[in-house]
């Protein structure tokens, strides 16, 4: 190769990946020492490079000792709070060390009293095929009265919480446990002053979702209502909102979706867009329509539109009866349906990008297989790995409530559970997988 043209490339950096990084990266923390500036009179910031140093170490760490350094000096909390950059090296880093959220409620309350608490849990992944071992609880989220609260996502760290009753939303970061006021639609709001004899639809309740764009690296929610007070919602009367956390200001939309979403909290987020079960997908035989096209409905959280994704009924067909719960989850970077096909197997069916679905069937031991059992199953990020977890029908975890399925290779194995305060507290418990995130749940000053 021409030695000049290499002196060229050398200078200005085409084809070297490092050099790309390295201006990227330069031209982030030149942006972030002007916004300092501007907000930290008689500031004198560092150089860029020992800026890309501590970010590189600071992004490393977990949330609770970072939430500490944040006292060290005015540079590390304004990284740690608004520096793009370390925050979203830091969400990078987080999705190689998943942790466990469950939810439940505490069993030793006087006069029957119980309280919604929020458990964090550390998965210990060991090897090259990153198989979990071990779940350790370690964190216990009770800053707030979430009774009766039903939790959205959890989504890069952030979880919704629903009050069921009001149709009010909050966000709530779980590892830096900064969290919004009450959020309700603005015209549903409105519709409950001035209309109040307005019956509200039991079956098809106000329907709200978490999601993340990854574009533009924000969160956002959507809202789903309507005002029938029948089971065979029209689409004329189906509303949509949409708000970016931090704004928190509803924006109407008008493409709403093609067919009845389901049930609040039964939809999965996977990379950028928010999938939701419907009635189409879980009608029952008596249903004339029963023969028809199965569908589940998309919502791109980057350009907020609503598609219909089909699902053929070769993959359905061997459900144990219609009526049996078909739930979404996230596989392997991809969107899968569960369901139960007998006592003793489920099936997965994964979708790839070119619409194409593949097959899992998972036989379960005798410990896990069984009337007595429910079982929730819980894909590990960045693993091969299923957790599933085992719970009475009345909700309860006990000691031997975790374990490990490898769908590649069909095994299963037990998960040892330890910690400050063990599982078996909880009643009418549900675990999910999350990530901590440093994502701000307020608006950021800007310059």
């Amino acid at each position: 190769m021409d030695t000049a043209a290499n002196h060229v490339n050398l200078e200005t950096g085409m084809g070297n990946p490092f050099f790309c990084l390295k201006r990227k990266l330069n031209e982030d923390h030149v942006r972030t020492d002007q916004r300092m500036k501007g907000s930290d009179d008689g500031f004198n910031p560092c150089d860029i490079g020992e800026q890309l140093i501590v970010s590189e170490i600071l992004s490393r760490l977990r949330v609770k000792p970072l939430m500490r350094l944040k006292c060290v000096c005015k540079r590390w909390q304004f990284l740690i709070e608004q520096d793009e950059y370390l925050i979203h090296q830091h969400l990078a880093r987080s999705k190689t060390r998943p942790r466990l959220l469950i939810s439940g409620h505490d069993r030793v309350g006087l006069e029957g009293i119980t309280n919604q608490i929020l458990l964090t849990a550390e998965l210990l992944v060991e090897g090259r095929d990153r198989a979990i071992s071990a779940v350790s609880v370690d964190a216990i989220v009770m800053e707030e009265d979430w009774s009766n609260k039903l939790i959205l996502g959890p989504v890069n760290g952030m979880i919704g919480l629903l009050d069921e009753i009001d149709a009010e939303l909050r966000i709530l970061n779980v590892s830096t446990q900064e969290i919004t006021h009450s959020i309700q639609s603005t015209p549903l709001s409105k519709l409950n002053v001035e209309n109040s004899s307005i019956v509200w639809s039991k079956r098809f309740p106000v329907n709200y979702e978490l999601g993340f764009c990854p574009a533009t690296k924000v969160h956002k929610a959507i809202c789903i209502w309507s005002i029938s007070s029948t089971d065979n919602i029209p689409v004329s009367n189906v509303f949509c909102e949409v708000l970016t956390v931090g704004d928190n200001k509803w924006r109407k939309i008008d493409e709403v979706p093609q067919y009845d979403v389901g049930i609040r909290g039964a939809s999965v987020y996977v990379n950028g867009v928010i999938y939701f079960r419907t009635e189409m997908l879980m009608k029952e035989t008596h249903e004339t329509d029963i023969n028809g096209p199965k569908f589940i409905v998309a919502f791109d959280v980057d350009t907020e539109k609503f598609r219909s994704v089909i699902i053929p009924s070769s993959i359905l067909n061997q459900r144990q009866n219609c009526t049996d719960n078909i739930g979404l989850t996230e596989l392997d970077g991809r969107l899968a349906l569960l369901f139960s096909m007998n006592s003793n197997s489920v099936k997965l069916a994964l979708l790839d990008d070119y619409h194409n679905w593949t097959e899992v069937i998972v036989e379960l031991p005798s410990y896990l297989s069984g009337s007595e059992w429910q079982l929730q199953f819980i894909p590990v990020l960045g693993t091969e790995e299923i957790i599933i977890c085992k719970t009475l029908w009345n909700g309860v975890l006990d000691d031997d409530s975790l374990h490990c399925f490898n769908w590649k290779n069909k095994s299963f194995r037990k998960i040892e559970i330890s910690g400050d305060m063990l599982s078996n507290f909880l009643e009418h418990s549900k675990v999910k997988l999350y990530v901590e995130s440093l994502f701000p749940v307020k608006r950021q000053s800007k310059p």
